[in-house]
């Protein structure tokens, strides 16, 4: 292990140090890096400051550049960038003390990219037990690094309460998958496959999960009906792919005897044991001791340990002026905000789709990344360049208002199912209102509003199979569901069902596969980024809601499905689109004669409304963006947009878009004209007659 003493760069180049001591607290864009080729060539001298931003770009261009869309007008960014950095006083609200803070912003017409340093103060206060410790080893397969895992193993488990592994809302028991591997003590040279019924595994036996990309080939080891015996017998632990061998090293040094791995615990050949388990992938993840990300291999070949310089995971100490631009300087750690975010969350493994649910379900991860170990639970994010703790970080893993009524709901929990209404009888929380109107259950706009990011989160996530969009995301929807006894309907909830309809499309492109996955009014049904429901507090919903019905293709409701429809009651109003740029407002023409400017959302480029051809208006919300409804010109009304199924009778429609009509200070007749008037009373009437409007 090499012994680091942190000591004051004296790297930093000389636009760092100009931009650092000018004393001033806003923009410094004179005197800076011109452009890329004056930063690298700082960077490349050893600038501290110049190499974390190089690196970071880095990271943000090759995102960009894999992202679809990107042109050739890409290799011409290094001459098109410009750069400007700020400097400025700042607070953290998490300790409590002034921090200086210092932004370095790259960016063209393609892209930004933004690092926001913080510089913490090498001096007494609050911020000490934070600040980060000399002695790292040079690599984090050590003993040193292994035992720093275990060290935060321990403090969580001795002080965190909320970590303590999320058991079963319905039963509040322990709990065990159906089989784990054995990887013995330290020594062994075999593993081997156990079922935890038959083999009479001690049900509070502590297990860890494994998360890791399968990569683009076939895994050569996999668990099949043909092997299962063998695999019983046991396998020599170096015939295993290397993640899973140092999965095994670590789950030894922490004195946890099983693991779970669903290539070796799931019968990869059956499709009724992968309905089964995939059934149990909530309690899988939440009842596991500690979930290992590999978060630096594309495959499970690439290893969990790597090499790497340990006087690079310090941070580094730069000589900084007084806070208060007072005469000296003082020393402080520069420390990048944003360093957990790219290197683990907006990395290759967590931008998975069945990696998402994996992370936000254990109670704690350990990422073995490129050049350290990060630390995640539900009450703390630590690093070894911080193992004190990630100042001012705000995990996305803290899903602090579910796992409250998650340990609300298991104390009073019962074993009732909602049954086709929505209705969970028995079933009292604070977190769930009865609805006067209904026999069902809501949660608060706390939980609903979480569920919301979650949707948001995993919607940019990538599916090697697209058919696995709601499976990947069905430990999730179990574990809301046990919050709050709704009924789900392929991503949606039966209460407020109405409510969530008007999520819409980020960079809408053409549809790549025509498996079914999901109905077309659920997110779901969508490749790519969707921005999910609003939940304004003043909101008329103006369609009836009249039935739902999902079908399931196997055993788990929140799986796969066959098909599914959503009955309104509501009205339809014919219209084409002309003049359409997406986003931007377009031509409406309504019942052939009334010309309106709207902002048309389509959900895939494949929508033929852009040409002209006729689509119709169902309007579903209408708010206001201002505190008081005191003017027309307050209002939005959202319409799905939709169009008549083929060969269909009676007549069926599918969603393909939303179309938005705001007045902002425009004549009131816009919104008049999809059959809405206000009263004197600032009430709103509708003047259509409803049917019942099945879309699919």
């Amino acid at each position: 292990m090499a012994s680091l003493t942190p000591s004051i760069s004296t790297k930093l180049c000389q636009a760092c140090s100009t931009a650092l001591y000018s004393g001033s607290r806003s923009n410094i864009d004179a005197g800076y890096h011109s452009g890329l080729p004056s930063l690298r060539k700082s960077a490349e001298a050893g600038c501290p400051i110049c190499s974390i931003v190089t690196d970071n770009f880095k990271l943000d261009r090759s995102r960009y550049e894999t992202t679809p869309g990107s042109s050739d007008v890409d290799r011409n960014m290094d001459s098109s960038c410009s750069i400007s950095c700020r400097l400025y006083n700042g607070f953290a609200h998490d300790v409590g003390v002034p921090v200086m803070k210092f932004d370095v912003e790259i960016w063209s017409a393609e892209l930004t990219s933004m690092t926001r340093f913080r510089l913490l103060p090498d001096s007494d206060g609050p911020l000490r037990p934070l600040l980060p410790q000399a002695g790292k080893s040079d690599s984090t397969a050590s003993a040193f690094t292994l035992g720093q895992a275990r060290d935060w193993l321990a403090h969580c488990r001795f002080y965190h309460t909320r970590c303590l592994s999320i058991r079963s809302a319905k039963s509040g028991m322990a709990w065990l998958p159906t089989r784990l591997l054995d990887v013995g003590v330290e020594g062994d040279l075999k593993v081997k496959l156990v079922l935890t019924q038959r083999d009479q595994i001690d049900p509070l036996a502590e297990y860890i999960t494994l998360s890791y990309r399968w990569g683009p080939q076939p895994q050569g080891l996999l668990l099949q009906a043909s092997n299962v015996d063998s695999f019983r017998c046991g396998l020599l632990i170096y015939d295993l792919p290397r993640t899973f061998q140092d999965l095994a090293t670590v789950a030894r040094f922490l004195s946890v005897r099983y693991v779970w791995i669903d290539a070796l615990c799931i019968i990869q050949d059956s499709l009724l044991d992968w309905e089964r388990e995939g059934a149990t992938m909530r309690d899988v993840y939440a009842n596991s001791t500690c979930t290992i990300a590999a978060a630096a291999s594309e495959d499970p070949h690439g290893g969990l340990f790597r090499s790497r310089d340990p006087a690079k995971i310090v941070p580094t100490l730069i000589g900084t002026p007084n806070m208060e631009s007072s005469p000296g300087s003082m020393r402080s750690f520069l420390y990048d905000r944003a360093y957990l975010d790219r290197r683990i969350l907006s990395g290759p493994l967590q931008k998975r789709g069945w990696v998402f649910q994996e992370r936000m379900l254990s109670p704690r991860v350990l990422h073995f990344a490129e050049d350290q170990i990060v630390w995640e639970c539900l009450s703390d994010t630590r690093c070894e360049s911080f193992p004190s703790g990630l100042p001012f970080h705000n995990s996305t893993k803290d899903l602090g208002p579910l796992w409250s009524a998650l340990e609300s709901t298991a104390m009073l929990a019962t074993d009732t199912v909602p049954d086709d209404t929505g209705l969970a009888t028995n079933r009292l929380s604070n977190h769930q209102i009865a609805s006067p109107d209904a026999a069902c259950y809501t949660t608060d706009m706390t939980i609903l509003s979480t569920w919301r990011d979650l949707v948001k989160q995993y919607s940019q996530c990538a599916l090697t199979k697209n058919t696995d969009k709601l499976p990947a995301f069905a430990g999730l929807a179990k574990l809301f569901q046990d919050i709050t006894g709704d009924a789900y309907h392929a991503g949606l909830w039966k209460y407020s069902l109405l409510d969530q309809l008007d999520w819409q499309v980020y960079n809408p492109s053409k549809r790549v596969s025509s498996d079914y996955r999901a109905p077309s009014w659920s997110w779901a049904s969508i490749d790519g980024a969707v921005r999910p429901f609003s939940l304004a507090p003043d909101c008329s919903l103006l369609p009836e809601l009249s039935d739902v019905h999902v079908s399931a293709t196997g055993l788990d409701c929140f799986g796969r499905i066959s098909e599914a429809s959503l009955g309104l009651h509501g009205y339809l109003i014919p219209a084409k689109v002309y003049s359409s740029v997406e986003g931007q407002n377009a031509s409406i023409l309504l019942r052939g004669t009334r010309k309106v400017f709207a902002q048309f959302l389509p959900d895939t480029l494949d929508v033929e409304s852009a040409t002209g051809s006729t689509i119709w208006c169902l309007p579903l919300k209408l708010y206001s963006v201002a505190p008081n409804v005191d003017e027309a010109r307050d209002l939005v009304l959202v319409n799905i947009v939709l169009e008549p199924v083929l060969a269909s009778l009676p007549v069926r429609y599918r969603r393909v878009g939303l179309l938005t009509v705001a007045p902002a200070g425009h004549d009131f007749d816009d919104i008049c004209s999809f059959g809405i008037v206000m009263t004197e009373n600032h009430d709103f009437e509708i003047t259509e007659p409803y049917s019942l409007i099945r879309i699919l």
